[in-house]
């Protein structure tokens, strides 16, 4: 069994953690709110992320959203109190485990209502049954970047630019094949959306406008077409759009997420919520599995074609790697040609020879850049560090970035925040 986030119990006997039972099952079978006593005599599933999915609630992964983090469990009445998402505010909850069962009772109750994150809770009971709550209050402004470098020999040519201003969310960056347009994902409408930036203007256009939250939009090589995913309750739905404007259309429904374009524009590539790595032929809308976790007990990601078309990078997120490998087709590479890098280098140079990324595999978030052989694609020598944000502006690892024969476009993240208390009586 995995496991992440432990939550000590009052009784200091047992601890409540996240766990994911088994990788060959899905994820709505396996993932839960787990309960153990500390010899390990005993192991409960709350049912906790069942109850929760129903009323939509959202926790921080973009593959399994529904998965929420237990974070604080309160003595005497056995509330567990977590961060959750619904619609457009992050704030705390709690819902009930029974101290005998450790089973859930009842529904999700909101406990703040703040428009900023809230998070990182801790309890105290007080005299008198007054429970007592302090939690972290924070605004974080994400926008996206550009670190001017010559692609094919990984040198960097100038200081960083900022290259969106707002006061929400601008993430998902992609380059058009020219480099000369950038569409990404913008909450500045009031709501996840795709736009496009004319990068020798510096224009903006909105290109969706539906309520459904939009994710990890690319070009289509001749520009012409961009695609996303549309998330929405469970779904996720893969969709193309006209670059220049106009009716987005679905071509795959509840597929899970769409993450590059083969160099002739016939696949796509994505992956299931589940870890699946699948292509979507364009033209005839058909998907094609091309590694499943059900027969390789792994979960796998971010597929991004080589500019040949004969390479493929992909996350193997079980082990902490990426993968290259030889793409042929329609038929998945045997595993034994697959060739590993540092985790989250997979966005390619021009020529092929150097793959990139925003990565911790090195011990810090850095953007990294690793050489490769040309033709067999073997790493040559070590990673190399291109960049590190430094102040109050933050690199995720793992935030996706895009490179053009001048540039890496990536995203920074700008936190501000405080400390908290709120205190309630329960009946």
């Amino acid at each position: 069994m995995g496991a992440a986030y432990p939550t000590w119990a009052p009784d200091g006997k047992h601890l409540l953690f996240l766990g994911n039972r088994s990788d060959s099952l899905s994820g709505e079978q396996s993932i839960d709110w787990w309960v153990t006593s500390l010899d390990d005599a005993d192991l409960t599933a709350t049912g906790a992320l069942g109850v929760t999915r129903k009323e939509e609630l959202e926790g921080p992964f973009l593959v399994y959203p529904w998965a929420l983090l237990p974070s604080a469990w309160q003595p005497g009445n056995g509330w567990i109190v977590f961060p959750a998402r619904l619609g457009d505010t992050d704030n705390l909850w709690r819902i009930g485990l029974s101290s005998h069962t450790f089973k859930i009772t009842g529904t999700p109750q909101r406990l703040t209502s703040s428009p900023v994150m809230e998070d990182n809770p801790s309890l105290a009971i007080l005299a008198g049954g007054v429970v007592r709550m302090a939690f972290a209050s924070h605004a974080e402004i994400t926008d996206i970047w550009s670190l001017p470098l010559e692609a094919n020999s990984g040198k960097v040519t100038g200081a960083p630019r900022q290259l969106t201003r707002d006061a929400t969310a601008d993430f998902h960056p992609s380059l058009s094949a020219d480099g000369r347009k950038m569409v990404f994902v913008s909450a500045r409408s009031g709501s996840q959306q795709i736009w496009i930036k004319d990068l020798e203007s510096g224009s903006d256009s909105i290109l969706t406008a539906s309520r459904p939250s939009k994710y990890q939009p690319s070009f289509s090589p001749d520009s012409t077409t961009v695609s996303f995913a549309e998330h929405e309750g469970l779904r996720w739905d893969i969709h193309l759009a006209p670059s220049a404007g106009g009716a987005s259309e679905m071509i795959c429904e509840d597929c899970g997420q769409a993450t590059g374009w083969s160099p002739d524009g016939k696949y796509i590539v994505g992956n299931s919520v589940a870890g699946t790595l699948f292509l979507v032929e364009v033209a005839s809308r058909r998907r094609i599995d091309l590694i499943s976790v059900r027969s390789k007990g792994r979960w796998f990601a971010g597929g991004q074609f080589s500019p040949d078309g004969r390479w493929m990078t992909f996350l193997d997120a079980t082990r902490r790697l990426e993968v290259i490998a030889p793409f042929e087709g329609e038929t998945p590479a045997a595993e034994s040609t697959w060739i590993t890098v540092m985790a989250e280098l997979r966005q390619w140079s021009p020529d092929g020879a150097i793959v990139y990324g925003p990565s911790s595999a090195g011990g810090s978030d850095y953007l990294w850049a690793q050489r490769l052989d040309r033709g067999a694609k073997r790493p040559i020598g070590d990673p190399f560090q291109m960049f590190q944000s430094h102040g109050a502006r933050t690199l995720y690892a793992g935030a996706h970035s895009s490179v053009g024969r001048d540039r890496i476009v990536f995203t920074l993240a700008e936190r501000a925040g405080s400390i908290w208390m709120a205190e309630w009586r329960d009946r």
